[in-house]
């Protein structure tokens, strides 16, 4: 996964990424999130040297919300589509 695999990166390399916009769909039980996010290598640099776009699909159980899958990469927590 993401950390596993760039985790040595981290260790030695600042990152920080922020949500643009975020836009929610939900219908029933599935909610799809649209994240739009920036990333720098400081916190305070001018401009980001990657901007993208997350998707993730959640879906809601008997039991618990589930991420049923987050397509792209991200360090962001799956948003909850029932707010």
């Amino acid at each position: 996964m993401y950390v596993k695999r760039d985790d040595q990166y981290f260790k030695t390399h600042e990152f920080f990424e922020h949500a643009i916009a975020n836009r929610v769909e939900a219908l029933g039980n599935l909610g799809q999130v649209w994240s739009t996010y920036e990333s720098r290598h400081a916190a305070n640099d001018d401009q980001p040297f990657a901007r993208g776009v997350n998707s993730i699909l959640n879906v809601r159980t008997l039991r618990a919300r589930s991420e049923g899958s987050c397509v792209a990469e991200s360090s962001q927590r799956c948003n909850d589509p029932r707010r």
